[in-house]
């Protein structure tokens, strides 16, 4: 071997090395996130979910009935957005300006893939949504429809690099060695799901690179944010990240609920971590949305603010401050002055089936907080005459036996074939894809 090509190998290896020594300097300082403690089963003892969703609060009295629920709903609607996300974008419309068939035998023959390019108002944010369609899916039979954000590009989640991925697409996909990182971290199918199983049990995969909406970076956030705000005419004007994710959600339902080979009466939102925390805020904001699976959602998502485990508001406001609002950050230090928490935002979601998904490892999201949080909004759920959270403990399994569901599994944080299990198990208890 030549001096120079010697040289060469070395640089590569030394930057593979480097990649390698980060990642690992990376685990290890966020060692807790990432797996080396096992999540508490005590219930016992704070904290508490309060105040009770359906209690006094804000000189308001007490739920009585089923009746005095709209209002009360509202009430937690903007207690979130006062002192968690800021203004939900509500007004906006998405319009499809582009549609393509990338492949009509997808999956080796058992579904379509296709994709829409949707429109933010007039001149907002422009996104991709990457579309597999079961192959027998017609208006007469529609397939229920489960539509995802991911932090992987449409090409990396659906598998196919003919999708439209936006210029800077991110690290994932194309078998390159920081997407061999990401999937040895955090599962085989964090970058998107078992798309061949989904298609089989009958369901449509619709998928959304949310940072093509607007960047999850404190850098660049604002733009998308602007892009959004210039559209609201000086109301509802969002002020973090995550609101306008969770309005994405919507506006991708303006355009798939016309698609007839999808039934817009079975539609599930799916999101993991920071996506996990936007699924659940849009739900709060949009009833199209039937069903939620949010996975490992942790802080600002379905954990409780005043628990003392996993993510504290000063780390994730200091790591992330374009997520939320300001008010939020203001709670760094002093958890237990917020005068709400993340039941509320449970609770919103009532009467529809939520799937809040967890692993043992990942006390980062705490899924005792978790499990807590599900316990406080289940009296809503009571109210409005359903099952609720029927699981005695965190490792109770029956993930079926109500409509507010706790799922842990084995394994840190990211998507593993187990979740993928438990989510289609928990889908085909509500939406049942083999009847139309």
């Amino acid at each position: 071997m030549s001096e120079k090509k010697s040289l060469k190998k070395k640089i590569g290896f030394g930057i593979l090395g480097a990649l390698g020594i980060g990642m690992m300097l990376v685990v290890s300082s966020c060692a807790v996130q990432l797996g080396l403690k096992r999540a508490d089963t005590d219930l016992t003892g704070p904290p508490i979910a309060e105040p009770p969703v359906l209690g006094q609060m804000f000189g308001e009295p007490a739920v009585q009935s089923a009746q005095d629920w709209s209002v009360r709903r509202e009430l937690l609607r903007v207690s979130l957005s006062e002192h968690v996300y800021g203004p939900y974008p509500h007004g906006l419309v998405g319009q499809a300006v582009a549609h393509n068939v990338i492949d009509e035998n997808f999956a080796g023959g058992i579904g379509r893939l296709e994709e829409y390019q949707i429109q933010v108002g007039e001149n907002g944010p422009k996104f991709w949504v990457g579309v597999a369609i079961p192959k027998g899916a017609s208006d007469a039979s529609p397939a229920p429809l489960i539509v995802a954000q991911s932090f992987c590009q449409n090409s990396a989640a659906l598998h196919d690099e003919r999708l439209t991925d936006p210029e800077r697409g991110g690290v994932c996909g194309s078998g390159g060695f920081m997407a061999w990182v990401i999937k040895g971290i955090f599962g085989k199918y964090i970058e998107g799901p078992p798309i061949e199983e989904v298609l089989e049990r009958g369901y449509a995969y619709a998928t959304i690179y949310s940072s093509e909406i607007a960047a999850d970076s404190k850098d660049n956030a604002h733009m998308g944010i602007a892009k959004v705000a210039d559209e609201m005419n000086g109301k509802n004007v969002p002020v973090g990240v995550l609101s306008v994710w969770a309005a994405g959600f919507g506006w991708a339902l303006d355009v798939l609920d016309k698609d007839e080979r999808l039934d817009a009466d079975r539609t599930a939102g799916w999101g993991h971590s920071r996506q996990g925390k936007a699924v659940l805020w849009a739900a709060a904001n949009d009833d199209r949305i039937e069903a939620i699976i949010s996975h490992q959602s942790g802080t600002g998502g379905a954990s409780l603010t005043k628990s003392d485990n996993g993510e504290s508001v000063q780390e994730i406001t200091d790591s992330y401050p374009h997520w939320f609002n300001d008010k939020y950050a203001s709670y760094s230090d002093r958890e237990n002055e917020t005068p709400i928490d993340q039941h509320f935002l449970i609770a919103l979601a009532a009467p529809r089936p939520v799937f809040l998904g967890n692993s043992w490892n990942d006390v980062w999201s705490d899924p005792n907080g978790a499990f807590r949080a599900a316990q406080g909004a289940d009296p809503a759920y009571k109210l409005l005459g359903k099952t609720g959270l029927a699981q005695a403990g965190m490792d109770d399994s029956n993930i079926t036996a109500g409509e507010l569901a706790f799922q842990i599994s084995n394994g840190r944080h990211g998507v593993r074939e187990q979740d993928w299990e438990d989510f289609l198990t928990f889908l085909d208890r509500w939406f049942d894809p083999s009847v139309n």
